[in-house]
């Protein structure tokens, strides 16, 4: 009876009363003896003792997490960095080819004309050639 008399001070009490002015008030008009508030103290012990072991057991899981959270942050930035140099090589790579294959180019169309040259003179010197033979 005496424990929900104090639920029922304490419900009705500014927020800024805690349990501790609860079972100083209750001593004061003897609502409570010293026994049960004993007891009352004890379960407020064992409920604080509760809540701090969940509390630590979330404090410890924040910082794994976070922990966690940081090397795979590092790692996602080591690989994207790794990516963005690859990126940048092939990119140079691709410039490189592209000025090879026009220096090809240009080297292909420049042996084309040597060789159209070469044939026109070949084709020249034949038929002088032939024209020499025709008269002797």
């Amino acid at each position: 009876m005496q424990r929900i008399l104090i639920i029922v001070v304490f419900l009705q009490l500014p927020l800024h009363y805690n349990a501790w002015d609860i079972i100083c008030i209750s001593f004061v008009f003897q609502e409570v003896s010293f026994d049960e508030a004993i007891t009352i103290i004890e379960d407020m012990r064992v409920l604080l003792k509760k809540k701090q072991v969940a509390h630590d057991d979330k404090k410890a899981n924040c910082i794994t997490e976070g922990y966690t959270s940081d090397d795979k942050q590092k790692s996602l930035a080591k690989a994207r960095k790794d990516e963005e140099a690859a990126i940048a090589y092939v990119t140079e790579a691709i410039a490189t080819l592209k000025d090879e294959i026009a220096a090809f180019t240009a080297s292909i169309a420049a042996l084309d004309q040597a060789v159209a040259e070469a044939t026109e003179l070949r084709t020249a010197e034949r038929a002088a050639c032939a024209a020499t033979m025709a008269q002797t």
